[in-house]
C-alpha cells in the first residue's frame, strides 16, 4: 500500500451541492465547506473511464478521504473532528469563504417559472432554467485529502486521472477538465501531490471510537448503525449521489457526516498517516453509483483513530509502523 496527501487550490468558484431551497423567486443552492469523497470518486471515474479509457475496476484499489480545508491562519492540513466541520489542532474551527453568484433567465410574466415545449409536445415549466443563487466556494482556498493506493498501477492511474481533472499537477500544466458542478465554467483546481510513501497496516482493531473522514453509510442506502445502541455523537443527513453522467437515475442515501464519532463492530486495518498521532482505516461497506451498466464505488467510509487508543487494545504492531 502507498499513501500520499493531495492538496487542491481552488482557482475559480467551485460548487459541491449540499442543500437547495426555494425562497421567493429564487432557488438557493449551497455548497459544502469541503470537497466530498463522492465528488472525488465521481470525478476520478469520469477521468478514468471517459478520458483515459481505463477499466473502472481500478477505483477498487484507490482509497481516499473527503478533502478538508487547510487552516487559513497557519496553512496546516486539518481533519474532521466535529460533525461536518474541519478543525485545526492549533487554531480550532476552520472558516471557509463563499461567494454568491446569481444565474437568471427572462421569466414569463404569468408564472415565475420559464415555459418550454417538452418532449411530449406539452407547454410546461422548465425547472432547470429557474433563476438561482449559488453560494459557491470562493477562489483562492486550499483543500487536502489522504489517498491510499494498493499497487503501482493504481498509483499511476490515479496520477493520470488527476492530470485530467486539474489545470496543473506539481507545477506542470495539465488538461484541467474541472471538479464539481458546472466544471466547464467552474471547479478549476491546481494540485500538489506529496511524495508517495509505502506503508503496511500497523494494527487490526475492533470496537474503537473513531472520527469518520468520509461519509458513513450502508450499501443498501440506510444508515448503518455501528452498534445496537445509541450512536455516540453523530449527525445524520440525506445526500443525493448522482450518476457521473448526469442521468435521471440517482440515489438518496442517509449518511453520517464527516467528523461524526462512531464505533464500528467490524475489524479494521489501521494504516499510518502523515500525523504521528493518528491512524486511518477503511471500511468494506462501500456504497456504489451506477455508471452505464456498472456499479462504481462512490462512498467508502474511512475512520480516523488515535494511535493511543490502538495501543491500549494490545493489537498494535510497532514493528510494522
Amino acid at each position: 500500500m502507498y499513501f500520499s496527501r493531495v492538496t487542491l487550490e481552488n482557482l475559480s468558484k467551485a460548487l459541491f451541492t449540499r442543500t437547495m431551497y426555494k425562497r421567493g423567486l429564487f432557488v438557493e443552492v449551497y455548497s459544502f465547506d469541503h470537497i466530498p469523497q463522492s465528488v472525488l470518486f465521481g470525478a476520478l471515474a469520469f477521468a478514468i473511464n471517459k478520458v483515459l479509457k481505463k477499466p473502472l475496476s481500478v477505483l477498487d484499489k484507490i482509497h481516499l478521504t473527503s478533502a478538508s480545508p487547510l487552516c487559513g491562519k497557519c496553512g496546516r492540513y486539518t481533519f474532521f473532528h466535529e460533525p461536518g466541520r474541519s478543525v485545526c489542532e492549533e487554531h480550532g474551527y476552520v472558516v471557509v469563504s463563499h461567494v454568491m453568484v446569481i444565474h437568471s433567465v427572462p421569466l414569463n410574466p404569468q408564472v415565475w417559472q420559464p415555459r418550454m415545449i417538452n418532449y411530449e409536445g406539452e407547454f410546461t415549466e422548465h425547472r432547470r432554467m429557474s433563476p438561482r443563487k449559488f453560494y459557491a466556494l470562493t477562489p483562492g482556498q486550499f483543500f487536502s485529502f489522504l489517498v491510499y493506493v494498493e499497487d503501482e498501477e493504481a498509483k499511476r492511474v490515479f496520477l493520470e486521472a488527476l492530470k485530467v481533472l486539474c489545470v496543473s499537477v506539481n507545477g506542470a500544466e495539465t488538461a484541467g477538465f474541472g471538479i464539481g458542478w458546472g466544471r466547464k465554467m467552474w471547479g478549476a483546481f491546481k494540485a500538489e501531490v506529496q511524495k508517495w510513501r509505502e506503508v503496511r497496516p500497523v494494527a487490526k482493531v475492533r470496537n474503537v471510537v473513531s472520527r469518520i473522514q468520509s461519509p458513513f453509510t450502508s450499501p443498501g442506502g440506510k444508515t448503518y448503525l455501528a452498534q445496537n445502541v445509541k450512536p455516540l455523537d453523530v449527525v445524520v443527513c440525506n445526500t443525493v449521489v448522482r450518476n457521473v453522467h448526469h442521468r435521471v437515475d440517482r440515489n438518496m442515501v442517509s449518511i453520517y457526516l464527516e467528523g461524526s464519532e462512531v464505533m464500528s463492530l467490524e475489524e479494521l486495518e489501521c494504516y499510518p498517516t502523515d500525523s504521528s498521532d493518528w491512524l486511518l482505516a477503511f471500511s468494506s461497506k462501500v456504497f456504489c453509483r451506477r455508471v452505464g451498466r456498472k456499479l462504481v464505488k462512490a462512498i467508502e467510509p474511512s475512520f480516523l483513530i488515535h494511535r493511543r487508543l490502538v495501543e491500549r487494545t494490545g493489537v498494535f504492531s510497532s514493528d510494522k509502523a
